[in-house]
Parts: C-alpha cells; sequence; structure tokens
C-alpha cells in the first residue's frame, strides 16, 4: 500500500497530503486520512460537507511525491472534522489507473 503521503491538489494549488492505506483492487478505488495544509479550505475543497454534497466542489487531484500525477478518473474529499474532529477527513480516489500504484499493491 502506498501510504504516502501522496499530494491533494485542487487545480493548482497543494491542500494537503493523503497516505492510501485502503485498496479496493475490485473497484479500483483507494482511500485514507487527509492531512490538511494551511490553505485547505473546506468550502472551497471539500465536495461533500458534514453531510451535505457541493454544488461546485474543486476540481481535486493527486500526485506522487516527485509531482508526477496519480492516474485516475475522479478524487472525492468527505469533510466531517467539525462534527467528529481532526481525523474525520477523508480522501477516495476512483478509478485508480495508474501502473505504479497498481503494481505496489
Amino acid at each position: 500500500m502506498f501510504d504516502g503521503p501522496f499530494i491533494v491538489r485542487a487545480g493548482g494549488a497543494a491542500i494537503g497530503t493523503v497516505g492510501l492505506t485502503q485498496w479496493d483492487d475490485g473497484m479500483a478505488v483507494a482511500g485514507g486520512l487527509f492531512r490538511p495544509a494551511s490553505n485547505y479550505n473546506a468550502l472551497e475543497h471539500a465536495t461533500e460537507l458534514n453531510g451535505i454534497t457541493a454544488t461546485q466542489p474543486a476540481k481535486l487531484s493527486l500526485c506522487w511525491d516527485d509531482g508526477k500525477p496519480l492516474h485516475c478518473e475522479l478524487v472525492t474529499l468527505v469533510d466531517w472534522s467539525r462534527e467528529a474532529g481532526e481525523e474525520a477527513r477523508e480522501i477516495a480516489v476512483y478509478g485508480v489507473a495508474d501502473s505504479k500504484f497498481l503494481e505496489g499493491n
């Protein structure tokens, strides 16, 4: 498992990191806890905030530590930190098709 960390980007800005510690091979979905950077803004960056889906979520992506993108279909960020604390932010990565990642699992 690539517990990373991967760099989480919203547009061109790095907003935090994630270690992808969960993997579902059959669905090509990975996930892990999101660690926000100081410029993370839940109202702008979370795709779901406290159970409410964002109407215009930021376009999120992940990069390896060398800056190359992790090839995948969709990245989501669910943030329940206001209700459940700092450990309640999670990234899910759907349609992972990056051979470097897949070879490591």
